[in-house]
């Protein structure tokens, strides 16, 4: 029963998992393998560098919903990001809901 609710309320089949030790928002998959953003401090902004989804997973959405998690993440911790890598930066051209959430020369 606590499985389901939890699944109807985070509507994922993941849970971001903010690795400190590898500066990197993931995703732990049943295959045993990570999808990931990569991050790094720079003051008060995080600064998103990479993002990595196996080769097995590509197609699937599976960026998408790492890409998603990872802006409301940003947003529940109150930060402000700033995106290099192009992933990223095409995935907010689609989604400007999550503009609030970055500086603003990603949309350049």
């Amino acid at each position: 029963m606590i499985n389901i609710a939890l699944k109807l309320i985070n509507m994922s089949a993941h849970i971001l998992i903010n690795n400190v030790a590898e500066q990197q928002l993931e995703f732990q998959l049943h295959s045993g393998e990570k999808a990931f953003v990569t991050y790094r401090y720079w003051g008060k902004i995080i600064v998103l560098m990479h993002t990595e989804v196996p080769q097995s997973e590509e197609g699937k959405g599976l960026g998408s919903e790492l890409a998603k998690q990872t802006f409301e993440w940003i947003r529940a911790e109150k930060l402000i990001a700033k995106v290099f890598c192009p992933f990223l930066v095409v995935y907010l051209k689609r989604h400007p809901e999550y503009l609030d959430v970055v500086t603003t020369e990603e949309l350049k």
